[in-house]
């Protein structure tokens, strides 16, 4: 068996391996903030726009004129104002009216708030496929990576299922300290909103410039990006773990230890911590076992001792009890083929209710469904989509039939695609009415698709 030194290393690489990803992912999200801000900034531009281009003004000149103008009350209905300026063609009245309607929108917010409302949103839909994406790829990698490098440091090993997506997505989606990954883009992405809307406001109402006005934006979506960075990191951290304490209980191991990376910013919580053992069947995240802390960049290493014996060797020589040698020069690739199960899991997965949200944004969330009169409609907000079960494509033996399709239209591979139904509420003109719902999905792409199956109160 090759020293300690070697293992620690192959294990703080699995490590590095998560990270890596997740630069990528942030450098995917950091242009997503980038596109949220300049949309938002064009909205207050073109607010002010309409007004300065209609009068001769420069931007400058119209946000003064608005913010200092002497016309800051209704002396007449909007109406009254309409029929005067028709009638008399008066430019000194126009020009009053116009600039007590900018001020009426500035004061309201309408049109920037509404910017704000669908930038934001796109940008939460965005993290939150990328940021399942990235979790779901780094625990199947983490898992397979880790149990290659305990059954090479054995010398042998046993044939592992293959890992089930809906196990996978249900670690992913575990909320470790008290919310979920998905839970926390929520929070932080709600935060920016308010933030946004309050900045924009006191802004507009001042009649700061533009430039002070894109400073302080781009302040709160630093703010907020900052946020999500820590959130992905500290995520892809945990599911790392989460996937190797996982390989040590599938592979056998019964005890691990704490490695820390000791240098300069090592933190007083995790310090004390590096070469401490436990036994795997007492790990608890964020006690024992990292991460510990918002994040962390400790991991684990499985403890060998003692356990390799005459007979598990004798038995991996002989194949027998399901156990084969692991030669020191068997590649990753020739370890998968050999010892992962490629079998499918049935006919049919179960998974969990799905929230139909009803806060900010919510609208931007919830489902386009094609009802069957051809007519496009959306869930209930505030309902659950229930029963859901994935009956054709990944994980299951039956193929979904368009999957070439919908491979060529999202830019997803045909073999990540899957099929699925599930009960929920609809609506239908002005009532909610109970459908069974078929939809697709993919990890990235969220469901698409989706459409009235049949109404339940016409069975």
């Amino acid at each position: 068996m090759r020293s300690a030194t070697y293992w620690e290393k192959r294990a703080t690489a699995v490590m590095d391996s998560g990270m890596a990803s997740a630069d990528k992912v942030l450098l995917e999200l950091e242009r997503a903030y980038a596109k949220a801000e300049r949309q938002v900034l064009g909205q207050i531009e073109s607010l002010y726009a309409r007004y300065a281009g209609k009068y001769g003004l420069t931007y400058d000149q119209a946000v003064k004129s608005i913010a200092e103008s002497e016309y800051r009350t209704w002396r007449m209905t909007v109406a009254e104002y309409v029929e005067r300026i028709m009638a008399t063609g008066d430019e000194e009245l126009l020009r009053e009216f116009d600039t007590l309607s900018t001020r009426s929108r500035v004061a309201r917010l309408e049109q920037v708030e509404a910017a704000i409302k669908v930038n934001v949103a796109e940008l939460r839909v965005r993290q939150e496929q990328v940021v399942r994406e990235l979790l779901y790829s780094t625990y199947e990698k983490t898992y397979y990576r880790t149990a290659y490098n305990i059954q090479k440091a054995l010398g042998f090993g046993k044939t592992l299922e293959l890992l089930n997506p809906m196990d996978v997505a249900n670690a992913c989606a575990y909320p470790w300290s008290g919310a979920s990954f998905s839970e926390r883009i929520w929070t932080n992405t709600d935060a920016l909103a308010r933030e946004l809307r309050e900045t924009i406001t006191v802004g507009l109402i001042r009649g700061t410039s533009i430039d002070e006005m894109a400073r302080n934006i781009r302040d709160k979506m630093g703010v907020s990006f900052s946020a999500a960075e820590r959130i992905i990191r500290t995520e892809t951290a945990r599911v790392v773990e989460d996937a190797e304490l996982q390989s040590y209980k599938d592979c056998g191991i019964d005890r691990y230890e704490i490695l820390v990376q000791l240098d300069e910013r090592t933190c007083k919580t995790c310090g004390p911590k590096d070469g401490q053992q436990h036994a795997v069947k007492d790990a608890q995240m964020g006690e024992n076992y990292p991460p510990f802390h918002p994040r962390c960049r400790c991991t684990t290493v499985a403890v060998f001792d003692d356990l390799v014996t005459e007979g598990s060797m004798r038995a991996a020589k002989e194949g027998k009890g399901g156990y084969r040698l692991v030669p020191a020069d068997m590649t990753f690739e020739e370890w998968r083929d050999l010892f992962v199960d490629k079998s499918p899991f049935g006919d049919k997965i179960k998974l969990s209710d799905i929230e139909i949200p009803r806060n900010l944004g919510a609208a931007a969330f919830r489902d386009t469904v094609k009802l069957p009169s051809g007519k496009l409609s959306k869930i209930t907000e505030g309902t659950k989509i229930t029963k859901v079960v994935v009956f054709a494509g990944k994980g299951t033996k039956r193929p979904v039939e368009v999957a070439k399709y919908l491979s060529r239209q999202y830019g997803v591979p045909e073999s990540e695609w899957r099929k699925v139904r599930g009960d929920g509420y609809v609506d239908d003109g002005d009532e909610s009415r109970h459908a069974e719902l078929h939809w697709f999905e993919a990890d990235g792409v969220g469901r698409v698709q989706m459409k009235v199956k049949r109404w339940f109160d016409e069975s």
